[in-house]
């Protein structure tokens, strides 16, 4: 790494092992040093104090368009993938965004989703007889993945036999955006965008009454929304309703196992371990208009990255920040975003936290990793490669 604090210019490879595997020694040190900074590799100016962050995700001034995978994904004809980034409201602003996040917006309410917490707790003991009868488990792919999908299956309406495949699609789909991204992955997330499109109309058919596919399909109905939407709408959901959380699950209990946290878990011991190992490290905005930020000027449609895991270690808002401190209050993380496009799903992501971690800790009180435990090269998603426990 060099980072020139005088021109204000980082060069470092996101794929660096050591970066990859501790990014927070380098956040420290731009914290320090340079929180606003060029970032030569990402080709763009990044942010990692947490007041310009902050004050960017919420700002009007600053918004999402697709970009075609964060400048590190080769130019590739891929027209399945496009039409899902243009027709999600994840990427869409103003009308069209409210407009599509409304639709869908009391699937994920926190009180519709506290009514699941049963639920998730029975499907977390189901999961955890399996793991005991093979004796060991890679905890992602056999508690958390299966634990989220069979989750948003059940509130878009899914059966429980497609989940394996739709959590196959959404893995290879995201690749699509990250810094290990080629021309080999950018078709491999091309083609499962095109799979995942062909799915959706199978799965709405089959959907029963007053789930997430079947409120999606009346819209249509209804003129609310044309059948591009609707499909870029079901994907984004049935995706983002794992992948994240399976990727915060996982550095959640790695993170828990090395402080010898097993027992009394808290919602405040959840927010913290967000703090401290969130599942993405870097969202991307754009200037709408021409803006000053920590005395960088932005012209109308540059871009700019924001670092969120390093904004999550800015002392000026989180007194001693590399200490664990469940009783942290405020606890101001940004993990699920902020402004507008904060998270939809968190609600959700944060009582399959509170409630199947409990659980997994209370049938597991001896659980331990089998095997250290590394980071994927996945920048600007942060998660692991494997997990792979025993007890």
């Amino acid at each position: 790494m060099k980072l020139d604090s005088k021109s204000r210019t980082l060069d470092l490879d996101p794929r660096d092992p050591a970066f990859v595997q501790d990014p927070a020694r380098v956040y420290v040190r731009l914290l320090a040093d340079c929180p606003a900074f060029y970032w030569v590799q990402r080709r763009q100016w990044c942010f990692a104090d947490h007041a310009s962050v902050n004050f960017i995700l919420r700002s009007r001034r600053f918004g999402r368009k697709p970009d075609g995978g964060f400048g590190f994904c080769p130019a590739a004809a891929t027209p399945a993938f496009d039409a899902f980034s243009a027709h999600s409201f994840l990427e869409r602003e103003g009308a069209d965004h409210a407009r599509l996040r409304g639709l869908v917006a009391a699937l994920f309410h926190k009180r519709r989703t506290r009514a699941r917490a049963g639920e998730m707790a029975r499907l977390a003991h189901e999961l955890i007889d399996r793991m005991l009868a093979r004796g060991a488990a890679e905890l992602q792919a056999d508690f958390a993945t299966p634990l989220a999908v069979i989750t948003i299956g059940e509130i878009m309406g899914v059966e429980p036999q497609h989940g394996q495949r739709i959590a196959a699609l959404g893995h290879r789909m995201i690749r699509r955006y990250v810094a290990a991204c080629d021309e080999a992955a950018a078709q491999d997330a091309e083609q499962a965008a095109a799979e995942f499109a062909a799915l959706i109309p199978t799965l709405a058919e089959a959907a029963p009454a007053e789930s997430g596919l079947a409120l999606l399909g009346q819209a249509r109905t209804e003129g609310k929304i044309s059948d591009d939407e609707m499909t870029a709408t079901a994907m984004l959901l049935l995706t983002a309703g794992h992948e994240a959380l399976t990727f915060a699950f996982g550095n959640v209990v790695k993170l828990f196992l090395t402080l010898g946290i097993r027992a009394g878990i808290m919602p405040g011991h959840i927010e913290e371990a967000l703090r401290l190992a969130p599942p993405m490290h870097l969202f991307t905005r754009h200037a709408l208009k021409e803006v000053t930020i920590a005395d960088v000027t932005l012209k109308a449609g540059e871009s700019v990255g924001l670092v969120l895991a390093a904004a999550h270690l800015d002392p000026r808002r989180f007194p001693d920040p590399l200490r664990f401190n469940p009783g942290r209050g405020p606890n101001p993380h940004l993990a699920f975003s902020a402004g507008v496009h904060f998270c939809l799903g968190a609600p959700l992501a944060r009582l399959e936290l509170q409630t199947a971690l409990p659980v997994l800790f209370q049938r597991l009180p001896a659980l331990r990793l089998a095997r250290p435990a590394t980071l994927a090269d996945l920048y600007h998603l942060h998660g692991l490669t494997r997990l792979d426990v025993t007890w």
